[in-house]
């Protein structure tokens, strides 16, 4: 969990995303290719079981989704994923 104070601009606009969205369980087909990688931090499992686009914040994040959205309340993201090709 201490990864979650080391994270670049790209994963944190990723974080913001997902805790956003409010769904720990979240389905994309462009996670690896973001900037830095969530799922080498552990902060993101996944792909989950028989799938390859099924990805999931790990439980200790995910308990600290209040804080963290109050930390990330500055960053400004679309409607779609940020780590979606553009």
């Amino acid at each position: 969990m201490r990864n979650i104070e080391i994270l670049n601009r790209a994963e944190q606009e990723a974080m913001a995303w997902i805790l956003r969205n409010g769904q720990k369980r979240f389905r994309t087909d462009y996670l690896w290719h973001m900037d830095g990688n969530l799922v080498t931090k552990r902060i993101v499992i996944g792909p989950l079981g028989n799938t390859n686009d099924v990805f999931e914040v790990i439980d200790g994040i995910w308990d600290m989704r209040e804080d963290l959205l109050t930390r990330y309340q500055s960053i400004r993201i679309g409607h779609g994923q940020p780590w979606s090709p553009r």
